[in-house]
């Protein structure tokens, strides 16, 4: 291969790579800039600092960029995807590579998806914990593992637990949701926790009855006999 590019080439019989069953390094100052791995049913590229990694065994991991030698993004699980950042991590890191796949992380720093198509998009030490759960940024956001299909789309310290089955948190501030299909749209410390509940906003409102409604305000409560 030619420094001043080549001619004549074809893609299906010309590569630069391996021949064998053995990873690809690129470097930039001597140091490993672009990793591509050898998969069993797909290719894994480790981009950014040296320390980032894919679990041995799992195939079709990418991750973009990022990480540091003490805050490496991982990848533990088949098709898991790390866009950026630093510190975090898709899939579970325990058990095979295969039971907790197609996890994303977009950026940010200390972010975890761990259950099968979890997404946390970036912000701060946000965890989906769950299958398919999203959470889309802000600071310390978690959904619970027992909270399948559940989305916080921002915000500092909600949480939804228990099971928060559909269930979503606006944003807002330490607000929490625990049953099926419940809503908080935003504010704080408002907690939903009766079935198909919802809750606007405000601060300090409590739907707990099945299917109630707290538009907003403040210290209102919805629950069973009230």
């Amino acid at each position: 291969w030619s420094l001043t590019g080549n001619t004549g080439t074809t893609p299906a019989t010309h590569s630069l790579g391996t021949a064998d069953n053995q990873a690809l390094e690129l470097h930039v100052d001597n140091k490993r800039a672009l990793r591509l791995e050898p998969g069993v049913r797909s290719p894994n590229l480790i981009g950014g600092h040296s320390a980032n990694t894919v679990t041995a065994g799992a195939y079709g991991a990418t991750i973009g960029g990022g990480g540091a030698v003490d805050e490496a993004n991982r990848v533990t699980d088949n098709y898991g995807t790390v866009g950026g950042g630093s510190r975090n991590q898709a899939g579970d890191g325990a058990g095979t590579t295969g039971d907790r796949s197609h996890a994303t992380v977009g950026g940010g720093i200390g972010n975890t998806a761990s259950r099968y198509a979890a997404t946390v998009a970036g912000g701060e030490r946000n965890h989906a914990n769950t299958s398919n759960a999203t959470v889309g940024g802000g600071y310390r956001n978690v959904i619970t593992m027992t909270a399948g299909h559940a989305t916080i789309a921002g915000g500092f310290r909600n949480v939804i637990t228990k099971t928060g089955f559909c269930a979503t948190i606006g944003g807002g501030y330490q607000n929490e949701v625990t049953e099926s299909q419940a809503t908080v749209g935003g504010g704080d410390r408002n907690k939903a926790s009766g079935d198909f509940a919802t809750i606007g906003g405000g601060y300090e409102n409590a739907a707990s009855a099945h299917s109630a409604t707290i538009a907003g305000g403040g210290y209102n409560k919805a629950s069973e006999g009230q």
